[in-house]
């Protein structure tokens, strides 16, 4: 009988003893280690060495494994509700996976992790937007560091969607009609699209198509995020009724100042040889304007690249929105003749106050001692006679305006000029600025205008002569 030791780092972990010289077994759990014969030195009853004589070393296999483990193990970790509401009528599923809400409120638990939320509406809903912890209309991620709370508002389409596109393009797709194309593809991809996907209409014109002709019955214009744009096609083209500026692109995302391609008013001379040339100009239209302005804009080179207003054709009903509550703010019916001071202007604010208006109203001009805005107060909604807000007092003061001043006090709507008095809402006037405070019709004397139509531009962006006479803005005390 031979003794068989098992070492581990010079330590006896293991013995065994061989029957009719038959060797232990080593490594039977199917490790990395190996087994060393080390020469005893002799039989242990003192005979000549042999196999069988040999001391059995285990030696452990002591290369370091450097092969990191990228597995993300959570086993353990805390974890965080991600609280989803649905609004409406769609489904809101995540990845990875442990939302998938189509009503109320559902919860899901994740450790610390981004997660993607994807909104899918059924058929003949869009998704409005997201709220709480994401925005907008593009796919939500959130980080779920903590408790989370987002909402999915999906709305009917009952309305007719219009938006600028997020894209630019060259003048050169061949007609009017080749810019339908884009204008679908995005819309489509943005989840707002027929099931057909051709709802939509470039608003573009050469001469061989007319945007409006081709739009047809359609009427009901709505913006993506749920603002009103415009009601009737003659409305919006012939009596400037726009409600707000066509801004939003189909993601949800306002788009300042954008140029688009329109060609309307002279597609002859302005629609880049019926879109087919880089050389020559076209007409555009700006996403920052409203009445007039919006699609009758400046002429720009037909060598760059332009945005697209999109516009849906399938529905036929009248435009429907909420009208916002809050005090009065409009354009005076006709033009301010310079005299008598301020209190002229309070009094022809007040004879062309829209119907329904009974409290005081003020003229919204600054003087040598006031400024304008020291008629507003800070926390009210001011409101137009067709019900769109155009922002709180604040925000009038801060020269944030959502939308613009530009319809007068007996429903119509304008564009122009618009005496103001001094830089801004907030600042006081100078006699410089403000006619000698409203009392002076001199080509000498002078004041501040601003554009009635460019909300962001409202206010102290020209000077004039007093001789001339311009509409004023007034507010409901």
């Amino acid at each position: 009988m031979n003794l068989g030791l098992v070492l581990f780092a010079g330590v006896v972990v293991f013995a065994a003893c061989s029957i009719n010289d038959t060797p232990p077994t080593i490594g039977a759990d199917g490790g990395d280690d190996q087994a060393m014969a080390m020469n005893d030195g002799g039989d242990l009853a003192g005979g000549t060495d042999s196999a069988a004589d040999m001391t059995l070393v285990l030696v452990p296999d002591l290369a370091p494994d450097l092969t990191p483990d990228l597995t993300p193990d959570f086993t353990g970790a805390p974890t965080f509700a991600l609280t989803v509401m649905v609004t409406g009528s769609g489904t809101v599923t995540s990845s990875p996976a442990g939302i998938n809400c189509s009503s109320g409120s559902c919860v899901g638990m994740f450790p610390n992790q981004m997660v993607t939320l994807t909104a899918t509406p059924t058929v003949g809903n869009y998704l409005r937007s997201w709220s709480g912890d994401c925005s907008g209309r593009t796919t939500c991620t959130v980080t779920v560091s903590q408790a989370r709370n987002v909402t999915a508002t999906f709305v009917g389409i009952t309305n007719n969607l219009v938006f600028v596109s997020s894209a630019s393009y060259a003048t050169t797709l061949g007609s009017a009609r080749a810019y339908d194309t884009p204008c679908n593809q995005l819309a489509t991809a943005a989840g707002i699209n027929s099931q057909t996907n051709d709802a939509y209409v470039a608003y573009v014109t050469d001469q061989n198509s007319d945007a409006v002709t081709v739009l047809g019955s359609a009427r009901g214009f709505m913006r993506v995020d749920g603002a009103p744009f415009a009601d009737s096609l003659s409305g919006l083209v012939n009596m400037n009724k726009v409600l707000n500026t066509l801004s939003v692109d189909e993601k949800g995302a306002t788009v300042s100042n954008g140029v688009t391609l329109v060609g309307a008013s002279n597609p002859a001379l302005y629609s880049c040889s019926n879109w087919t040339s880089t050389a020559g100009n076209h007409q555009s239209g700006t996403t920052s304007w409203g009445p007039g302005a919006w699609h009758n804009g400046q002429s720009y080179p037909c060598s760059g690249t332009y945005r697209l207003f999109c516009f849906m054709k399938t529905q036929t009903a009248a435009l429907s929105f909420t009208p916002a509550t809050g005090k009065k703010i409009y354009l005076s019916n006709s033009t301010f003749a310079v005299a008598g001071g301020i209190a002229a202007a309070d009094a022809k604010c007040d004879a062309d106050k829209p119907m329904g208006t009974a409290g005081a109203v003020k003229a919204l001009l600054a003087t040598t001692t006031t400024p304008a805005g020291a008629v507003l107060t800070a926390g009210a909604n001011y409101v137009r006679p067709d019900g769109v807000l155009v922002g709180t007092g604040a925000e009038l003061v801060a020269g944030t305006l959502r939308s613009g001043i530009w319809q007068s006090g007996n429903g119509l709507y304008g564009t122009g000029y618009v005496f103001n008095g001094s830089t801004s809402s907030s600042a006081v006037g100078t006699a410089s600025t403000t006619c000698q405070n409203w009392t002076s019709a001199l080509m000498s004397d002078h004041a501040l205008l601003g554009y009635l139509a460019q909300p962001s531009n409202w206010w102290g962006q020209d000077s004039v002569d007093c001789s001339n006479s311009y509409p004023i803005y007034c507010v409901e005390q």
